[in-house]
């Protein structure tokens, strides 16, 4: 079976609230508002966001790189094209 990216990090995030659900909540969290907080802190580490912002972080430079190459062939294309060329004539 072939799980999806998303249906992965859900399932990350579901196991970081229950291993949460075992530990008390601090004392700070008096209203529904920081509960969900608090849950959302551990859906965010249960998907490990710091790697996948890592990841996001490493696709964008190669994406920068790419498109960096992509602008040197257009250029060197270009210069070719203005190359004089011998008199066929």
């Amino acid at each position: 079976m072939v799980v999806s990216d998303y249906e992965w990090q859900v399932h990350l995030a579901a196991k970081a609230l229950r291993e949460r659900d075992n530990h008390p909540v601090p004392k700070s969290v008096t209203t529904p508002e920081a509960f969900y907080e608090v849950m959302a802190g551990a859906a965010l580490d249960g998907t490990d966001l710091r790697t996948l912002l890592e990841r996001v972080a490493r696709a964008e430079r190669e994406l920068e790189t790419l498109r960096e190459r992509l602008r040197q062939a257009d250029s060197e294309a270009e210069n070719a094209r203005h190359v004089l060329k011998p008199d066929q004539g």
